[in-house]
């Protein structure tokens, strides 16, 4: 019992200590994030190419890999495939850090992703305490169509 009170508040200390999230942030997913089980199925499971299948709010580079290796219909919805996707820090309520994930294409975006409830992923400090996304700081603009695309992406989210 005394372990588990000791875990839990280094765990609650951590969080505390960890740095600021902060609008306009970017991360990577280490661990794929899927919808949970209070989405409806309509919205998060999707036929491709005679597939159903629920779809990734976010994948891993892992994922991402074995996406490619089986011959997924999901090996083509993401804009770079060797790291994880890449999650912009679009608002921040209480515990939640609300992302847009920048790593899907275009076209699946719009295509697969219509449902509210989709288009968003809900990150936590807890989440980056425990090794499921991490900060990243550079490099990941131009994995993403280039400079300019992040800088309008940064700037409407601003704007919201």
């Amino acid at each position: 019992m005394m372990k588990k009170i000791t875990l839990e508040s280094l765990l609650e200390d951590v969080k505390k200590e960890i740095c600021e999230v902060e609008v306009g942030q970017v991360y990577e997913t280490l661990n794929s994030f899927y919808p949970d089980e209070n989405i409806p199925p309509s919205d998060k499971n999707v036929v491709i190419n005679d597939a159903r299948m629920t779809l990734p709010l976010a994948s891993s580079s892992r994922a991402k890999r074995e996406f490619k290796k089986s011959g997924s219909s999901l090996r083509t919805m993401f804009k770079e495939g060797i790291k994880g996707d890449y999650l912009l820090v679009e608002k921040i309520k209480d515990d939640k850090i609300i992302c847009k994930n920048m790593s899907i294409s275009e076209n699946y975006y719009e295509e697969y992703y219509t449902a509210p409830s989709m288009k968003k992923v809900v990150i936590t400090k807890e989440d980056i305490v425990k090794g499921n996304v991490k900060r990243v700081y550079r490099g990941f603009k131009y994995h993403l169509e280039g400079k300019n695309k992040w800088k309008i992406l940064l700037l409407e989210s601003l704007r919201e």
